[in-house]
């Protein structure tokens, strides 16, 4: 780090009340080689699994919010919908994320098809996408509040395309700790994925076999949904195939056991891709289901 401290002018900029770090003179041509780019990777994986080893009472089970953005904003767009309306419903759909502190941010982000009282995502994706709906009958003077209204109801939605959102309570609940007497920490196996995906959203890891694409061209070139009736029939029809990935597939133990070498694991490649297939499916038929 120290090393592109000083071959790299950094710029700063804080927002929200994070500061974010940024290299200056890409019009110089500025940029990172591939083997910093790694390097940064590696220094971000290894930041985040501290943090959650030892403060993990503070975070919360979610895709990365930019995955969340990502996947309704696409889906709208396979529907037409103009850029400004697309852009509210991507900029609400990370916000669910901050509106529960533990344990209520498990329970209302998660559903377990095996303990079905177990989890609210399901009702609060249905409430959600009623209330756009009725917003969106009422014409084009109420659009803007019927996506945003959207957004916040499709991340209950892809949440639950996140196998970590639909099983193994105890492993992720307890990890290091001896229950129930314990402060219960989340697993790092679930940070440890959420942060592999994002890693690899965008540019595919060096380490995949030639021509893999990254994980957004499983979204991107997506073009079929699931027509929607009932959105609490959606959440669990897709949380079920999520949960069989977690449980019978075992995304879990794939991720516990490479913990440090996710990117050479094939099988939790085709299991994620799998998982995002179905999520831009279920998301897309829900902006149908507004819609219609």
């Amino acid at each position: 780090m120290h090393k592109m401290w000083e071959k790299y002018p950094a710029k700063f900029e804080k927002n929200l009340g994070f500061t974010y770090i940024s290299i200056e003179g890409k019009q110089q041509g500025l940029g990172l080689s591939d083997e910093e780019k790694k390097g940064l990777e590696k220094v971000d994986f290894e930041t985040s699994r501290y943090l959650n080893d030892y403060f993990g009472v503070n975070n919360t089970p979610k895709w990365n919010g930019n995955q969340h953005s990502y996947i309704i904003n696409d889906s709208c767009w396979k529907w037409g919908v103009q850029a400004n309306l697309r852009n509210l419903a991507s900029s609400y759909a990370p916000q669910p994320d901050t509106w529960w502190g533990f344990p209520e941010s498990c329970i209302n982000h998660y559903w377990n098809p095996d303990i079905p009282w177990l989890g609210q995502a399901r009702y609060y994706c249905d409430y959600y996408a009623d209330l756009s709906k009725s917003y969106y009958d009422q014409g084009q003077q109420a659009y803007g509040i019927a996506y945003c209204l959207l957004g916040w109801s499709s991340h209950f939605l892809t949440d639950l395309g996140n196998p970590l959102h639909t099983g193994k309570e105890a492993e992720q609940l307890f990890t290091g700790t001896q229950p129930p007497f314990g402060v219960p920490l989340y697993s790092w196996v679930h940070t440890d994925y959420e942060n592999y995906v994002n890693s690899y959203w965008e540019n595919p890891s060096p380490y995949w076999s030639p021509g893999t694409p990254p994980f957004k061209n499983t979204v991107y070139n997506n073009w079929a949904y699931y027509a929607m009736t009932d959105p609490v029939a959606a959440c669990e029809n897709l949380a079920q195939w999520s949960h069989y990935r977690l449980d019978t597939q075992g995304l879990f133990y794939h991720v516990f056991n490479w913990r440090y070498e996710l990117e050479f694991n094939p099988d939790l490649h085709d299991i994620t891709c799998n998982a995002l297939d179905d999520t831009s499916k279920h998301t897309t038929g829900l902006v149908k289901y507004m819609q219609d």
